[in-house]
């Protein structure tokens, strides 16, 4: 199960290809996606990358070998995929695993050490309630945990994603870990297994040190994962789901894989308790669940208007600075981490206004930038989405798809699904009903705008039809000497209206 002794072969850097394998997947296309190979050559501190196609992995990984002093070399692979040859995370493609980098600083390599740390982590794993690593990998100093996913995700799980990345992390902190928080990213780059880790030990010298596998595992469902290590449900999120039995249900066919559905929905129970004593009392699951929903409305919304800025061939003069401004406000949101923002933004601003310098966008987006600086999240703009609609200029169908972003909510008329128009209330009523029980997605917008235009007109005609009356009454009393007191006593309505009616 381990690699207790380093072996000529752990010296290959062709080993770490079944290992990258399991995560990265290439489809049909010999040309997308894209991954990023790293390197530092021996007395750089210059980080070198190129990115190749991901279908050329096992070439990616044959040039390590080529190199004449790849021993003293540090490599790295980047952990997702990605749709241009970059590594920004605007250009995010899929996911493919999950992970947490214990930095160890561990000054000792040998296989005693190693079988250690790696059967501690295992054991930690089933007490904390995380499922059993599909990798763990030794890095020369410490350990890379990895949960290999079934199936690939897409970029717009990006939300949910973070929240799993941090429970893991938390987790693993309470059991006194050092997890590297830096390492959590979607860009994220780590050692490559076959190759080596040239780092001085405590006197200075180099010495390299072999990484490798030493514990491989079954790969997971993303959604069960989810269960396992979150301390609130998807519903929560969504915010549309009637009761817990309905999640339950939604959840039962996943589970059948684990052990019976009633003793898996208690032991779920359970580690989302023990998960929110992790995180700490003063943090309440709502708060984390409200967290992950705002980054998921701001992540749909950035997409939008990336959409929306594409179509028109980039935004005009005029109208740039606003632009990039509300996208960039939206972009921190998804990231949360001023830096990280500071180097998205030219990326962020080719796409938006393809005519601004990096310096008139970053100028742009300064405030944004000093804001989640200063204050993380929670200092960041909050804007309703009839202001973005005004602010940005947003046409009819541009606006319609900033409606249905965020929150899991979709515009049924987008989904190939009837708008509820013309039908009697029984049947409206069933529809609605049916619709929520497909887990809330497509709750919102049940009825079209136009429609709750008009019944807003229709409901305004008919106060103004019914009160008709009673304002001719209350004109004749005003002609007759009566005061606004009295009249407004005698028709029974408040004084302001019967003002209103005899101006």
């Amino acid at each position: 199960m381990f690699a207790n002794s380093p072996q000529l072969e752990l010296f290959d850097p062709a080993v770490g290809l079944a290992e990258a394998r399991r995560y990265h997947r290439a489809g049909d296309d010999p040309n997308f996606p894209f991954l990023s190979w790293n390197w530092r050559e021996p007395g750089s501190v210059h980080m070198l990358q190129k990115a190749v196609p991901a279908a050329r992995l096992d070439w990616l990984l044959a040039q390590i070998a080529k190199r004449k002093h790849w021993e003293q070399e540090h490599h790295f692979v980047v952990q997702n995929e990605f749709q241009a040859p970059n590594r920004r995370a605007l250009n995010l493609w899929s996911f493919g695993l999950l992970w947490a980098d214990l930095d160890l600083c561990s000054p000792t390599h040998d296989a005693r050490t190693v079988d250690h740390w790696t059967s501690k982590a295992l054991q930690d794993c089933i007490d904390l309630g995380i499922p059993e690593p599909s990798i763990i990998v030794w890095s020369g100093r410490g350990l890379h945990i990895k949960w290999v996913l079934e199936s690939r995700l897409p970029a717009q799980a990006l939300p949910r994603w973070v929240a799993a990345m941090r429970a893991i992390a938390d987790k693993l902190r309470s059991a006194k870990w050092p997890v590297d928080d830096s390492a959590k990213d979607v860009s994220r780059v780590l050692r490559i297994a076959g190759t080596m880790n040239p780092k001085p030990d405590a006197q200075g010298r180099i010495i390299p040190r072999p990484v490798y596998v030493t514990h491989s595992g079954p790969d997971h469902n993303f959604d069960v994962l989810c269960e396992w290590v979150l301390p609130y449900a998807r519903d929560q999120v969504a915010r549309f789901r009637h009761d817990d039995m309905a999640r339950a249900e939604a959840a039962q066919a996943l589970r059948q894989a684990w052990r019976q559905a009633g003793q898996q929905y208690a032991m779920f129970d359970e580690n989302r308790r023990r998960a929110t004593e992790a995180l700490g009392r003063s943090v309440s699951a709502a708060a984390l669940a409200a967290e992950e929903a705002a980054q998921s409305l701001h992540w749909a919304r950035l997409g939008v208007m990336r959409k929306a800025a594409g179509k028109r061939g980039g935004i005009a003069q005029g109208q740039r600075d606003e632009w990039l401004w509300i996208a960039a406000n939206s972009l921190a949101w998804g990231l949360g981490d001023a830096g990280k923002l500071w180097l998205e933004l030219p990326q962020l601003a080719h796409e938006i206004a393809p005519t601004l310098t990096v310096e008139e966008a970053r100028s742009s987006a300064s405030s944004v930038y000093r804001r989640l600086k200063a204050g993380a999240r929670d200092a960041l703009y909050r804007m309703k989405t009839a202001t973005l609609v005004e602010r940005l200029g947003l046409s009819t169908d541009e606006a319609r798809l900033l409606r249905g972003a965020g929150h899991g909510t979709k515009n049924p008329g987008a989904l190939d699904l009837p708008k509820l128009e013309g039908l009697d209330f029984d049947d409206w009523q069933r529809e609605v009903r049916k619709r929520f029980a497909l887990g809330g997605k497509y709750a919102s917008s049940i009825r079209s705008q136009d429609a709750a235009i008009r019944g807003q007109e229709a409901s305004a005609k008919a106060r103004h039809l019914a009160s008709s009356g009673k304002r001719e009454e209350a004109r004749q009393l005003r002609g007759q000497g009566l005061t606004l007191e009295k009249i407004a006593g005698q028709l029974g309505v408040s004084l302001n209206t019967v003002w209103r009616w005899c101006r």
